[in-house]
């Protein structure tokens, strides 16, 4: 038995499609959105090229971020800064920004600011707001205004080879008829981990090939310039076919296990702050010692990814962000497991 990673293919036995996840994605925001793209760079890129004169105004990125999020940024040769945040990434945003694009995350499916706070900052402000982690907080999804775009990875959530999505109000938004390339290689991977958990993860040759294709899939996003391509068709099929409330009820009722049965001290948000769960993130006193809990649950077969490692440019002023990054490890906590299952988790977090 194995904890996390990227998605297997999913069983697709599902056939009632007002309650799949495509439609759940459909039916939040209205007209005239949303639009579909392969991954979640070009999601933030279309959304950048949608800007008037967008060179002319300074870009608020959050100094808390992934490399994946600045990649459009710096193809576009945008003018970036990046803002702070207080202990519990609540961001430092000063109030009488004007005329500026503002980059907010819901990281962990925490609302960071408000609706109202972000409705404020959107009367004078362009805002995109990354609700990649709180896909599942409805009230989230069914913001609007002309100067909001909301952006999300769907991969994240969903088991598809790739995808993601922009709710957005504005008029002249462009669609995208290019096809997308190269996720077949995450599809294969997604395939062949599918087999190895069947087959009881008996496999290990098996397993360095599909991750030689996560790899590699990962590598080709990082490494090409970020072109607009549609959503792959398969990604739509699988959405079309799985539903979305059992989804929802195992990540809450996971997310609540977790919380009932470790230290609470080193979890990053109180439980009543999560309107979406995602995953767990533990915050230890030292880097070492999250070093040595990763190892850990690695020899547990529990691989807790890291929520994330800083691009190179984040200036070392933002101490406290450098220092989250160091101490920061995520606990899946995902659909795809039991409590039992969890209980691994649990269990070596104790001793």
């Amino acid at each position: 038995m194995e904890i996390g990673g990227f998605f297997e293919f999913a069983e697709l036995n599902y056939h009632h499609n007002k309650d799949s996840v495509l439609n759940y994605l459909l039916d939040q925001n209205g007209s005239p959105g949303p639009v579909f793209y392969r991954d979640g760079r070009q999601a933030i890129k279309s959304v950048l090229l949608d800007i008037a004169d967008l060179n002319k105004k300074i870009c608020l990125l959050p100094s808390y971020l992934c490399k994946s999020i600045k990649q459009p940024f710096k193809e576009l040769e945008l003018n970036t800064r990046y803002y702070g945040h207080q202990p519990g990434l609540k961001p430092v945003i000063e109030s009488r920004i004007k005329d500026t694009l503002m980059y907010i995350i819901d990281y962990f499916g925490v609302e960071m600011i408000s609706n109202d706070e972000i409705l404020e900052l959107t009367e004078n402000n362009i805002v995109i707001l990354d609700i990649t982690h709180s896909l599942f907080d409805e009230k989230r999804l069914r913001l609007k205004h002309e100067n909001l775009y909301s952006i999300a990875s769907l991969r994240k959530s969903f088991p598809i080879p790739d995808g993601s999505i922009v709710h957005h109000a504005s008029p002249d938004f462009e669609t995208i008829e290019d096809a997308p390339e190269g996720y077949e290689k995450m599809l294969e991977a997604m395939f062949q981990k599918k087999y190895y958990v069947s087959n009881h993860y008996a496999n290990k040759g098996l397993k360095r090939h599909f991750l030689t294709l996560y790899r590699d899939y990962e590598d080709l996003k990082d490494n090409n310039t970020i072109k607009l391509e549609r959503l792959p068709e398969i990604s739509r099929h699988i959405m079309k076919h799985i539903a979305i409330d059992p989804i929802v009820r195992k990540r809450e009722s996971n997310l609540q296990y977790i919380y009932d049965n470790i230290d609470r001290k080193q979890i990053l948000f109180e439980l009543d702050q999560i309107r979406s769960p995602f995953c767990v993130p533990l915050v230890f006193d030292t880097e070492q010692e999250r070093e040595r809990c990763k190892r850990k649950l690695i020899e547990n077969d529990v691989f807790p990814p890291v929520h994330w490692e800083l691009p190179d440019d984040v200036p070392r002023s933002f101490a406290y962000e450098h220092r989250l990054s160091r101490r920061i490890l995520s606990i899946p906590i995902d659909q795809r497991y039991s409590e039992e299952q969890l209980s691994t988790i649990v269990n070596t977090l104790w001793r």
